[in-house]
């Protein structure tokens, strides 16, 4: 196994870390039994709903 392979294997290793820190960020409960990701959801769907009925006055 030579220097290129071992780095290739810790870049997959240190990406994995990465994934997993944010996956558990944005998808562990968090604020009264809701996620980041939930929380986001939420808010883009308010904001949408806003933009549809201000389009609807128009």
């Amino acid at each position: 196994m030579n220097g290129r392979d071992r780095r290739r294997g810790q870049a997959m290793t240190e990406y994995l870390i990465g994934l997993v820190t944010v996956v558990l960020a944005l998808f562990v409960p968090l604020f009264d039994g809701r996620s980041v990701a939930g929380a986001l959801a939420n808010a883009v769907r308010d904001a949408y709903a806003t933009f549809s009925y201000l389009v609807s006055l128009l």
